[in-house]
C-alpha cells in the first residue's frame, strides 16, 4: 500500500482507489481481532484515511502520511 500510496500521490482519483482497498483490507484484519483492538485499529485506520483523502492532491503531504501505512498492496 505504501508503495502505492506512493506513486499514485497527487492524482486524487487514484488515491480513492487506493485508500478504499485500504480499507477492504483492514476490514478482514478486524474480524479476525477481539472486539476492542478491531474497535481501535479501525479507528487509527479511518484518521489516516481521511487525512490522505483530505490530501490526495498534495503528492507533499500524502507521501509524509505513507510512513503511517502498515499493509502493502
Amino acid at each position: 500500500m505504501r508503495e502505492k500510496l506512493t506513486q499514485d500521490a497527487g492524482d486524487p482519483e487514484k488515491i480513492k482507489l487506493d485508500v478504499q482497498w485500504m480499507r477492504d483490507q483492514f476490514e478482514v484484519g478486524w474480524a479476525q481481532e477481539p472486539p476492542d483492538q478491531a474497535k481501535k485499529h479501525r479507528e487509527e485506520t479511518e484518521e489516516t484515511a481521511s487525512l490522505i483523502l483530505a490530501a490526495a492532491s498534495n503528492r507533499a503531504a500524502v507521501l509524509r502520511l505513507v510512513p503511517h501505512i502498515t499493509i502493502d498492496k
